[in-house]
């Protein structure tokens, strides 16, 4: 079947439980997990099952746990013959793509996440800084009260038509959020730690750039988009370049969403915790197949949803 792209989620996703229903059920996730743990120096899935949600909220713990379900859904929808022709991940969700595409293996993927963590742990931030999704405002007025305000705050996920996500110090946030309260439906600070996907990255940026060099980025065996372009990546050599300029670009996930409806994708597959790139997909575009993977019982119907494909052609 052609027209399929899976869909990775990012930062946000985590939730208490993910996973679980995966490992307990397949050998795959098991292992998937069991390689995380190794890497990051603790028990994964038994954070993600046992750990409260402000621990799970932990920017390791999370990012760990986002990747690694992320990766087993793949493993598991690829053991029952479904492979995509195109390859999108929201911000993190970028790392499991790479992972999917064999740019990268299964531990340097975890090896990769967890440098990339580390470097936003070791930046310090003199203000305080955090995100905020803005719902329902006209694009053009989100940019003017951000260039308007009295510090820096910008956009920085464009995820769909009626959802753009700010980023920048918190008084800035809330500068923006008072002169678009007449405009927007609602403004929902979003619990992150960093100004991420904005220049106050910079920093991080530059410790992971030095941090991953001696990583080998394979050809990619399926088209990956890329996040800051909205565009497939063409060159092996503009991976390490796309992800230290990811730090600080905005995501571009509407626009990658709308190109990847010109290339005739006429289905789209979530895979891991959640089902928020659904939600997008369904707000940005029509007519379109969406499903998700992200345990046993999303698993049965997006299977049921191949088969019956599979059958009628």
């Amino acid at each position: 079947m052609n027209g399929i792209c899976f869909l990775f989620p990012g930062q946000g996703s985590q939730k208490v439980g993910m996973g679980q229903d995966l490992a307990l059920n397949f050998k795959k996730t098991k292992d998937v997990f069991e390689t995380a743990s190794e890497i990051f120096n603790f028990n994964l899935l038994k954070k993600c099952t046992e750990a409260s949600q402000e621990e799970l909220n932990n920017p390791k713990i999370s990012n760990a746990a986002i990747v690694a379900t992320s990766i087993a859904a793949f493993e598991i929808v690829k053991e029952n013959g479904i492979f995509p022709e195109f390859l999108a991940g929201h911000s993190l969700g970028q790392y499991s793509s790479l992972y999917a595409a064999e740019v990268l293996s299964l531990e340097e993927t975890f090896k990769i996440v967890k440098l990339r963590v580390e470097a936003f742990e070791n930046t310090k931030q003199e203000k305080e800084c955090g995100m905020c999704a803005i719902i329902n405002a006209p694009l053009e007025e989100i940019e003017k009260a951000c260039k308007n305000a009295s510090s820096y705050v910008v956009c920085a996920n464009h995820n769909t038509p009626t959802q753009t996500v700010i980023s920048g110090e918190l008084s800035a946030i809330k500068e923006v959020c008072e002169k678009l309260q007449q405009i927007a439906k609602r403004c929902v600070i979003l619990n992150v730690p960093h100004a991420f996907h904005s220049e106050l990255m910079l920093n991080a940026a530059l410790v992971f750039k030095k941090s991953i060099e001696t990583f080998n980025f394979k050809k990619p065996k399926t088209k990956i988009f890329s996040n800051i372009t909205a565009k497939i990546i063409e060159k092996t050599e503009n991976f390490k370049e796309l992800l230290v300029k990811h730090i600080t670009s905005p995501v571009l996930f509407k626009q990658t969403l709308q190109n990847l409806n010109q290339e005739n994708v006429s289905t789209f597959l979530e895979l891991g915790q959640g089902t928020t790139l659904s939600s997008f997909v369904n707000k940005t575009l029509e007519n379109k197949n969406v499903l998700n993977v992200s345990n046993k019982e999303s698993l049965t119907k997006t299977l049921n949803f191949f088969s019956r494909v599979s059958n009628n052609e």
